[in-house]
């Protein structure tokens, strides 16, 4: 369990830190508007957005290892407790 924990705590940091670049990199794009320079702080925007939110779907998985969904495995829905085809038979494929 402390393998789990110490992941969690170093996700939490990246995120705490991807956040400060997000809002650094909302700043230097207002900043940018209208300048030569516009272009490339919406890249580096965009960057910063996605890396918070795939930071942030680290975090939940971690949290939540099971994440309650579905997987389909050789086109058969394998697991989660929300399963749409719980009642099917082998026959149905």
């Amino acid at each position: 369990m402390a393998m789990v924990h110490d992941s969690r705590d170093g996700a939490v940091r990246r995120l705490e830190t991807a956040l400060i670049e997000l809002d650094r990199s909302r700043e230097g794009f207002g900043d940018a508007i209208g300048t030569p320079h516009e272009f490339e702080a919406h890249r580096r925007l965009e960057t910063a957005r996605n890396q918070v939110a795939g930071l942030q779907a680290w975090l939940k998985s971690i949290e939540e290892p099971t994440g309650g969904g579905r997987v389909w495995i050789n086109g058969r829905e394998v697991g989660g407790p929300d399963s749409c085809f719980l009642g099917l038979e082998d026959s149905h494929d």
